[in-house]
């Protein structure tokens, strides 16, 4: 069809036509202080900066535009397991939370992330990337160091740069943060108490038995260096980071215990602060019935069904899971990162 002298407007949720589209005559509604906002993703930009945005915007990452809430991740560990670990953890999806994932690489976070602004979208956007800190202690530079320490350093020194240019970057923007790995994402991981989770990947790693000894020996060192480094050797050079990650996706559940690293948390709970105390209430229930059972979980359910509007609120549903969970499940700590930004 020809129209010509016409405007045709086309109401969309589909990322096909959105990736399909030039930034520019993309308009979004949001919700906002029970409002619809209009949202202008280019205004403010150059034409150059727009192409870089749109080369990059596929129907995959154009998600972005639609989301209540956005997190940008550099790898494809990150955009496996982080969904896996919140899901198994809390009983929902980063997509019933209003969140999207979006793997980009690191040397454009800044030009995707210059859609979020007062000017622009208005939504939070999160950066999670590492800061490739030395797991050992390197000490003043020195003549003869050996390969290994200097690639210890420089890499160290990469991530200490890529993080003050985060930081300078994100200092005026309320709606976009970034949040830093210590080190690589699989050493903070396994770091944060989930030695056991990556042990249990070895038997789908490791066909001899030497091999999976030697590398539960050093995991169980109670080292960390030799801990982080290990992990960082199975997911880096004996399988891939992404191979690794879909390996240890299949070993984490509920029951195993395993534990999400504070900054990951601390990013969700950012771009998310959209999300209600009916969010957390389905968390509670979902901690309370595998920890204490359906009876307990009925119990706990019939409980907060009866309060009155005054009394659902974080605090007190605090008070009345404590009655079920002990005080270091991890529910809690998650209404203490939402109270932190703000009430519900």
């Amino acid at each position: 069809y020809r129209f010509q002298n016409t405007q045709v407007i086309t109401s969309t949720h589909s990322t096909h036509i959105s990736s399909a589209n030039k930034i520019n005559s993309i308009n979004i509604l949001c919700k906002e202080n029970q409002e619809t906002v209009v949202c202008h993703p280019s205004k403010g930009l150059s034409t150059d900066e727009c192409r870089k945005i749109e080369r990059y915007l596929d129907a995959t990452r154009s998600t972005l535009l639609f989301a209540k809430g956005v997190v940008l991740v550099e790898g494809d560990a990150e955009l496996i397991l982080i969904p896996v670990i919140f899901k198994k953890i809390f009983g929902l999806s980063l997509d019933e939370i209003g969140v999207s994932l979006v793997n980009v690489n690191s040397t454009v976070f800044d030009h995707i992330s210059n859609l979020f602004h007062n000017e622009r979208i208005k939504r939070k956007c999160s950066i999670i990337t590492d800061h490739d800190q030395s797991l050992a202690d390197l000490g003043p530079e020195k003549e003869g160091e050996t390969e290994q320490i200097k690639k210890f350093r420089n890499s160290q020194k990469k991530g200490q740069e890529r993080k003050d240019k985060l930081d300078t970057y994100c200092q005026d923007n309320p709606w976009v943060e970034a949040f830093y790995a210590k080190h690589t994402f699989e050493i903070d991981f396994v770091l944060n108490d989930n030695v056991n989770t990556v042990i249990r990947t070895l038997n789908n790693i490791y066909k001899q038995e030497k091999a999976i000894t030697e590398s539960e020996r050093l995991l169980n060192s109670g080292d960390d260096v030799k801990v982080g480094l290990e992990t960082l050797r199975l997911a880096d050079k004996v399988v891939g980071k992404g191979w690794f990650a879909l390996i240890l996706a299949d070993e984490i559940d509920f029951n195993t215990n395993t534990n999400i690293p504070k900054y990951i948390l601390d990013a969700i709970v950012f771009a998310s602060k959209h999300i209600g105390y009916h969010h957390f209430e389905k968390i509670a229930k979902y901690r309370i019935h595998h920890c204490c059972g359906e009876e307990k979980c009925l119990e706990f359910s019939v409980l907060t069904k009866d309060l009155d509007s005054s009394n659902k609120n974080l605090n007190h549903l605090s008070g009345i899971a404590l009655d079920y969970l002990s005080y270091d499940d991890a529910l809690f700590p998650l209404i203490d990162a939402y109270q932190g930004e703000k009430q519900c």
